[in-house]
């Protein structure tokens, strides 16, 4: 069967076990960086250190797709001029992609995601930008438009998109 679901990750050892059992239907799963109980998936700047536990539930997956989700869709410009604030957000990204669990980040923001790209190009070359939903790709204009920002930033191409 083509793996066809993107579902949440929660770092919860029954529920990663029932993920396992249907990893050859999953193509992709998310995770916000931080706990927490917000509603969303809000950007967590500064550094969030890398639970272990997280890194050793989301390695028990094999075969789908890991995405980080940075999906805010705006950032302020202090935040995003706070060299420092980022730095700590890549660190974390770094230790994510060292564990072998990250495959790339979920994005709503054009300019954190530059950002990110500026900072970090190392891990732009090796990680997937996949527009949020958020970004409403409703026409092919829309799908090019997201594609070829992505292209301009160094971050690898989406292997897919939600429309």
């Amino acid at each position: 069967m083509t793996p066809v679901f993107d579902v949440p990750f929660l770092p919860e050892a029954q529920y990663v076990e029932f993920l396992a059992e249907c990893a050859d239907e999953l193509d992709s799963v998310h995770f916000a960086l931080a706990l927490s109980r917000s509603l969303d998936h809000r950007v967590r700047f500064g550094d969030a250190g890398i639970d272990s536990n997280m890194v050793s539930l989301l390695g028990r997956l094999r075969g789908p797709r890991r995405y980080l989700l940075l999906n805010s869709r705006f950032c302020s410009p202090d935040t995003l001029l706070d060299r420092e604030g980022l730095q700590g957000l890549v660190r974390s990204m770094r230790g994510l992609l060292e564990g072998g669990v990250l495959d790339g980040i979920v994005y709503s923001d054009h300019y954190l995601l530059q950002r990110l790209a500026d900072l970090a190009p190392d891990l732009a070359g090796v990680l997937e930008a996949v527009p949020s939903v958020n970004c409403m790709l409703n026409s092919f204009a829309r799908i090019e438009a997201q594609l070829s920002w992505i292209r301009g930033t160094g971050f690898r191409p989406p292997a897919r998109i939600v429309l």
